[in-house]
């Protein structure tokens, strides 16, 4: 049997495993300033895709790639204000949400206060 991974196999696994993970890293530098500010965003993924898909669809639906990154944008922009306003605002943690079973049943979501993380 041949070499299966030749130098040029390597290579193009390392530059699309390179392209693949940017938006990740964009996601955790999202999530490392969001927990700085005190607010636990669980859904910084979901935000992106959500983001994408509205500029995928107005991209291909009314062909004007400018209009839809500019509207996957505002609609990443606006998940991500409408978490903002929950979390303090509210004072609602999303940890809550996915984890409740950690929760006493006398709690109240609103009356209480999440201790900032000491950065």
């Amino acid at each position: 049997m041949g070499v299966v991974l030749d130098a040029a196999a390597i290579s193009g696994l390392i530059s699309s495993m390179l392209e693949l993970s940017v938006p990740m890293a964009f996601a955790a530098l999202g999530e490392v300033i969001s927990e700085r500010g005190g607010v636990i965003n669980l859904g910084t993924e979901g935000v992106m895709l959500v983001g994408a898909i509205s500029a995928f669809s107005v991209s291909f639906f009314l062909h004007g790639n400018l209009l839809g990154v500019l509207l996957g944008a505002f609609c990443g922009a606006l998940l991500g204000l409408l978490m903002a306003f929950i979390s303090i605002s509210l004072k609602l943690c999303s940890a809550k949400f996915v984890l409740p079973s950690e929760l006493k049943a006398s709690q109240s979501y609103q009356s209480q206060s999440y201790p900032r993380f000491p950065y």
